[in-house]
């Protein structure tokens, strides 16, 4: 081997420390140099420069102060991490390095990457200078011992040690592979002996294992190997860095040409997008093709202007992809999956509404190309008709040319289903009524002619077909035939008769059709079978009057053996039978399903007639009684006669009205005698309708007397207009002609006997039912009517003198009527109104008295009480002592001797207990009956026989009847 080969430093490293040299002398003018913070202690590693200068100093001390040896070994042992870190050649100069860059091993030696790394490792080399063996070169080793991390190679040791030596030991074999590693031959030291270097542990301590790292840096060389060379990486990166930055320019107007591009496209996009969807919605508008000519020309006008249209803006739809092909050339490298679908989209649309339209034009071409053709098509279908009917006549002696008869009969199925149907639809749309007829005629005869025509060929196709077999089946289908129409009458027998309103009706002439139709889809089928069965026994006897005797003894032999003529014979006998009770039965529900559908026409007609005349009827009424809601009270004799003009005029058009009502109710009891009978509201609304027309006729003329009276008198009969005051709207006061007042409330539209004020009191008298007794509730409930009444401020007295003033004295079973009880109570509240004006409502008083005397001596509302049951009602509310009141209604039934026979004391008793019984409080005083009562009060007395030798008995009547 060469010296160079066999040296400590190769001359790879001599020249790896020149190129480091000449890097560091050119970083070290731009850096500052690093000065020593403390004296007497070495600076840490920071620079290159302070690392030299710490690698110089520790070289002078040693060469000036050999004898201070054991300072420096301890200044070495507190340096030795800090040395390890900068021997080039220590294990530790690559774990502390990596961080800063790493060396590559080229392909031509070694070699460093970063710049910076490689001034960083020639400062480590100078650094680990002074502490080598000046005899290095000459492998003399004499100053200070190496380490044995350095020594142990098996290309030193090799010659000195034998086998099962150091040359197996493992840090050797470390140590080889490193030097190996970094390119150059280990070091010697010719000095040292095996045994030397075994016993080196116990003199430097215990040899560290790099096993563990040198796997590690073997698993690293990859990364070595990856770095470039500093300078050129720089100027590398300097022009990537400039080529990048062009590209990203590049780039950014590359990106700013595509956002207007985009925004153009999209702006096309929207506008073929919103015109496309005008027209889709246009084109959905469109209706079906029509029925006539007119409106199939002016939608074959809207078809070619919409097609027009769209044929126009073709031109905007070639542009529109022309600008997508564009786009998609220039941006190849970009992603144009969108534009391209939506351009699709469009192109799509487009055609789809092009093709639409072109569809809807042959649609209504062959439209009119089909009504144009009706006309020469019936006629064509009419001549194959009578050609047909001829050639039936042949084929009934001819089975093939039947069965091509049969075929083409079946070929003109769909030519008569679309002539029937176009003639259909042209009925409907023709305004001629007499086109229409005739077209109507010429579909009538072409659709008999037609049946006919099938009916017929079936039944010679039935007749050719005569075998026993065949006709076996006709008699089952006539017979299932037969119960099938047995079943539709029950079905026709279980249907309501025509009744209720307007809406039944027409939910029943639902049901007829329904029915209807049924029975026509089986019309063709039993008039074929029919006629089939006609044409069986045409040629066969006709039955004798014993056919029936006939038939039930060929019944009886058919258990023993028939020839088969005997059967055949049979087989007609019985077709004929079901061909005759068919016949019968299918005319009969035909009839009876006609019958019935007439009959629901004319009750719809004759319902829609009664509800029409109703509504009328009602609207007139309401009229009527909204002129008498405006009637008011006369003032004086002038306005009277006014009035009364106008009261006779109105009463003009009351017959009108009476003629209609009588004519409604006539109507509905027609109706009901042809079994229609009218929902019930119907049937009230007409009763109130008489009612009211009944009213309106008994006020009017009412109304005309009093206006007459007070016309003829000045005033003095305009009593019942002076009381006209005591109810306030919707309320009205009115009188009947007996002079009995009622009241209307045009809001509710109703009539009542009482007042309202009345039916307000007798709804308060309700409340005190919860009192326990019955003689303080009693009292309390008379009490309460009595200051209704205001007749708690009437004086007995007073009371009885206006009785003497109005000639009522004596003359207690004479009748007084209404003007007149009007007329003393009149004259009783003027004396009340007189002494409390402020508490007394005359007009309110007055009419709430004769209500009261009406509810309780006159519920029947005759308009006449009797003047003692008049009195008795005033004197048992007005004020007064109890036996003052006693001996006055006493004096009313005694005769001049003082004495009282039953009959005046039942009457009295009578006339008292109505007012409890009106009250509600009969049942706690007796009962209504009160005969019991006035014989045991003459029992006790035993009083002298009475005037008349038969006591009086007391019927069940009302006051107004006794």
């Amino acid at each position: 081997m060469s010296q160079a080969s066999q040296g400590f430093v190769p001359d790879k490293v001599q020249e790896f420390n020149r190129r480091a040299s000449q890097d560091l002398s050119e970083a070290s003018g731009a850096q500052k140099p690093q000065r020593s913070s403390q004296e007497g202690t070495p600076k840490k590693e920071s620079t290159q420069n302070g690392t030299e200068k710490q690698a110089q100093h520790i070289g002078n001390e040693k060469a000036a102060k050999p004898d201070e040896k054991q300072k420096q070994e301890s200044y070495a042992l507190r340096q030795g991490h800090s040395q390890d870190n900068k021997n080039p050649f220590s294990p530790h100069m690559y774990r502390n390095s990596r961080p800063h860059g790493h060396f590559e091993m080229g392909p031509r030696g070694l070699d460093y990457s970063p710049h910076r790394m490689g001034i960083e490792f020639s400062n480590r080399l100078r650094d680990y200078g002074p502490q080598r063996s000046t005899s290095i070169h000459g492998h003399e080793l004499t100053d200070v011992p190496m380490k044995p991390e350095y020594l142990g190679h098996r290309s030193h040791f090799g010659s000195q040690i034998g086998p099962g030596g150091i040359t197996g030991h493992p840090d050797v074999v470390f140590r080889h592979d490193y030097y190996n590693q970094m390119g150059f031959s280990p070091p010697r030291a010719s000095r040292f002996s095996s045994q030397e270097y075994l016993n080196a542990p116990g003199q430097y301590g215990r040899w560290p294992d790099y096993r563990a790292e040198y796997r590690q840096r073997r698993r690293s060389q990859q990364d070595l190997h990856s770095m470039d060379p500093g300078p050129e990486s720089v100027t590398a990166l300097r022009e990537h860095w400039d080529e990048a930055n062009a590209r990203v320019l590049q780039r950014k107007a590359q990106l700013d040409a595509m956002l207007g591009d985009s925004q153009r496209y999209e702006a096309r996009r929207r506008d073929a997008d919103a015109w496309l969807a005008r027209m889709e919605a246009r084109l959905a508008s469109m209706s079906p093709p029509g029925h006539t000519a007119d409106v199939l020309e002016m939608q074959l006008r809207e078809q070619k202007s919409f097609h027009a249209e769209i044929h126009q803006y073709k031109y905007q739809i070639e542009l529109f992809g022309q600008l997508t092909q564009r786009l998609i050339a220039v941006y190849r490298n970009d992603d144009t999956t969108r534009i391209k679908r939506a351009t699709e989209a469009i192109n799509h649309r487009y055609n789809e509404l092009n093709n639409s339209i072109i569809a809807r034009g042959k649609a209504l071409n062959a439209a009119v190309s089909s009504l144009q053709n009706f006309d020469r098509s019936l006629e064509k279908f009419v001549g194959w008709l009578s050609e047909a009917e001829s050639l039936l006549d042949a084929a009934d002696r001819d089975p093939h040319l039947l069965k091509d008869l049969q075929s083409e009969i079946e070929t003109h199925r769909d030519v008569y289903a679309s002539l029937t149907g176009t003639g259909r639809r042209l009925l409907g749309s023709l305004s001629s009524q007499e086109d229409a007829v005739m077209l109507q005629r010429r579909l009538d005869e072409m659709n008999q002619r037609w049946h006919h025509l099938k009916a017929k060929s079936m039944a010679i196709r039935n007749r050719l077909e005569s075998n026993a077999e065949h006709w076996s089946a006709l008699l089952l289908s006539l017979r299932e035939l037969t119960e099938w129409v047995i079943r539709k009458e029950t079905e026709l027998n279980a249907l309501a008769p025509p009744r209720g309103d307007l809406s039944a009706l027409l939910k029943q002439q639902d049901d007829h059709r329904a029915f209807r139709r049924q029975l026509e889809d089986k019309r063709p089928v039993v008039e074929s079978n029919l006629l089939s069965g006609r044409q069986h026994i045409a040629n066969e006897p006709p039955m004798s009057d014993t056919s029936d005797t006939e038939g039930r003894e060929n019944e009886g032999d058919s258990r023993g053996y028939r020839s088969a003529e005997e059967q055949a014979r049979e087989l007609a006998r019985s077709i004929r039978r079901e061909v005759a009770k068919l016949a019968d039965k299918w005319n009969n529900l035909v009839d009876r399903s006609d019958a019935w559908g007439r009959c629901l026409e004319d009750a719809v007609q004759r319902v829609r007639n009664f509800t029409t005349s109703l509504d009328e009827l009602s609207s007139r009424v309401q009229t009527a009684e909204a002129a008498r809601a405006s009637w008011r009270g006369p003032g004086d004799a002038r306005d009277a006669r006014a009035q009364l003009d106008a009261v006779t005029r109105s009463r003009a058009q009351l017959p009108p009205l009476k003629r209609l009502a009588d004519e409604l109710h006539g109507q509905a009891q027609a109706l009901a005698r042809d079994k229609i009978q009218l929902p019930e509201h119907l049937l009230a609304r007409l009763d109130d309708l008489n009612t009211r027309v009944g009213a309106l006729c008994a006020g009017g003329e009412e109304r005309a007397r009093q206006l007459a009276g007070v016309a003829r008198d000045g005033g003095a009969g305009a009593a019942q207009g002076f009381l006209a005051g005591s109810v306030e709207p919707p309320w009205e006061r009115a009188v009947t002609p007996a002079n009995v007042p009622y009241y209307i409330n045009h809001e509710l539209e109703t009539t009542h006997w009482d007042h309202p004020k009345m039916i307000e009191l007798m709804n308060s008298l309700a409340d005190l039912n919860e009192v326990r007794f019955s003689a303080y509730r009693t009292a309390l409930k008379l009490r309460t009517v009595q200051k209704a009444l205001c007749m708690h401020m009437l004086q007995l007295p007073a009371a009885l003198e206006a009785f003497d003033a109005h000639g009522l004295r004596a003359q207690n079973d004479r009748l007084i009527d209404i003007p007149d009880m009007i007329t003393v109570l009149t004259s009783l509240y003027e004396v009340i109104a007189a002494e409390n004006p402020s508490l007394v409502n005359v007009p309110l008083c007055l009419d709430l008295s004769i209500n009261w005397l009406l509810n309780v001596y006159d519920s029947q509302r005759t308009g006449q009480i009797r003047v003692l049951s008049f009195k008795v009602g005033l004197v048992l509310l007005c004020k007064g002592h109890l036996e003052e009141k006693y001996r006055y209604l006493f004096r009313l039934i005694a005769d001049p001797s003082c004495r009282v026979d039953q009959r005046k004391l039942g009457l009295l008793l009578h006339d008292c207990i109505q007012v409890p019984r009106q009250l509600g409080e009969v049942a706690a005083f007796g009962g209504s009956n009160i005969e019991p009562s006035v014989r045991s009060c003459f029992e006790q007395a035993a009083a002298a026989p009475q005037p008349s030798s038969k006591p009086a008995t007391l019927d069940r009547k009302t006051p107004g009847d006794i």
